[in-house]
């Protein structure tokens, strides 16, 4: 009913906006509260009623509405006890200022990056009350970066994305919050201000599969086969480190050769092992023995970390070797051409971003070169870090549905991504799942409520 407010005038705007503040007023405090805090219309209503009760003289409170709500359908509504918010001064805008490689040998992915902030700024211009400043930060001096972090000019920083130059802003301690477009750990650091980190770390890819598989299986025994280079070994760690937290465990790391594969995966299903009892058995019996290898039987799921070239060798492999019915979660492996090469690829689950499902705004930036290519995800990124300044600037949700996946804030102040999957089946049909959070206990009882 709060969304239908925006099509309505006059009269029936009044009329119906009275209607939900005074079914708004029925409700418990607690669930008043809980209302206010976000950035949809409900909010807003919920949050203008709290006002009204409480803060109708508290300026700054009344300025931190307006900027948040500065195009409600409440401002429109002639409603006199509400007359504390339409006669209001509007407030300046919320200052955000990007710091991206606009030049240089980061060009490309900070365009890509900016050209994601800039679609999102102008989704969300008519709402939300935002002044955009974009700086290249490689014609920054680090005199200048560190001046940026203690500007009074502006409220919330996003970036940087280098290393080197988020070292320099942190260690002026900047006097705002900040969100950093890599992976740092920040919440242990001593800063005066909340600095919050989000990027295409693979660890979030890890920790997606082994989060899809906990939803498929309990305590799942997990096999792993990672590429020889650091994202391997990272993507491997995490992998192992998220398997305690969902109550899984390990059933093995195995490095795979560029060159002969099979063998990490002879070695990882026990395959050597039941040759090498063949061989013995042969030996002592003195007979050549006839047999077909046999696997080892305690793997709920595989998890194959690898670019899309190398997936499709080495996902073939994995059957030959006896794998069956055992699911396979790639990372890594993406590839816009999926259905060309079911064939290889069946029983698998590819781990992807909802950008890869193809989003829509992703269709609506296809005149843009970088949002096609091989940057296409980190223009996904600018978008996801604009609508989270968003709502960590206005107090809005900090667990929303993105272009990079189901984004959510954590405790150590990193920007979570849960990624979301295709399933090729074992007769090759493809299927596209969008991750959604699962409802809690108490919405689970809601939904059945009287």
């Amino acid at each position: 009913d709060a969304e239908r407010l925006r099509y309505l005038e006059a009269d029936q705007l009044n009329a119906e906006t009275r209607r939900i503040l005074g079914e708004l007023e029925q409700l418990p405090d607690r669930i008043l509260l809980d209302l206010s805090i976000g950035t949809d219309l409900l909010a807003g209503l919920a949050h203008a009623l709290q006002l009204k009760t409480t803060s109708t003289t508290d300026e700054d409170a009344i300025s931190q509405w307006l900027r948040k709500y500065r195009a409600h359908p409440l401002l429109k509504a002639r409603l006199t006890d509400y007359e504390f918010l339409t006669e209001a001064a509007l407030p300046d805008d919320f200052k955000v200022t990007v710091l991206l490689p606009l030049s240089g040998d980061w060009a490309n992915a900070g365009r890509a990056i900016r050209d994601g902030i800039l679609f999102e700024y102008q989704q969300r211009q008519t709402t939300v009350g935002v002044a955009l400043t974009v700086i290249d930060s490689e014609s920054l001096t680090p005199e200048q970066l560190i001046a940026t972090g203690q500007s009074t000019d502006t409220e919330f920083v996003i970036g940087p994305l280098q290393k080197d130059k988020i070292a320099i802003l942190l260690e002026s301690q900047p006097r705002m919050p900040v969100l950093l477009l890599n992976r740092i750990q920040t919440n242990a650091l001593p800063l005066k201000s909340p600095t919050y980190s989000l990027s295409l770390a693979v660890e979030d890819d890890a920790e997606s599969t082994i989060n899809q598989i906990a939803r498929e299986v309990d305590q799942a025994r997990v096999v792993v086969f990672h590429s020889d280079s650091p994202l391997g070994v990272r993507s491997a760690e995490a992998i192992r480190q998220q398997l305690t937290v969902v109550g899984g465990s390990h059933a093995g790391q195995f490095i795979l050769d560029d060159k002969k594969p099979e063998t990490a995966i002879t070695q990882a299903f026990g395959v050597t092992d039941s040759e090498n009892r063949r061989r013995e058995l042969s030996k002592t019996l003195g007979l050549r023995l006839e047999h077909t290898p046999r696997i080892r039987q305690d793997m709920s799921a595989v998890v194959v970390h690898t670019d899309p070239k190398k997936a499709q060798r080495i996902r073939p492999l994995l059957d030959f070797y006896y794998l069956d019915q055992t699911p396979v979660y790639l990372i890594g492996a993406y590839r816009d051409d999926l259905h060309d090469i079911v064939e290889d690829l069946k029983n698998t689950r590819v781990m992807v971003t909802p950008w890869d499902l193809g989003t829509p705004a992703k269709q609506a930036l296809t005149s843009r070169p970088l949002a096609q290519g091989v940057f296409g995800s980190l223009v996904g990124v600018g978008i996801d870090a604009m609508n989270m300044a968003v709502q960590l600037g206005f107090g809005g949700s900090t667990s929303i549905q993105g272009e990079t996946g189901f984004l959510t804030l954590g405790a150590d102040s990193m920007i979570h991504r849960q990624l979301s999957t295709i399933h090729i089946s074992s007769t090759e049909d493809i299927t596209r799942h969008l991750w959604e959070p699962l409802p809690s206990l108490l919405q689970s009882d809601l939904f059945y409520a009287d």
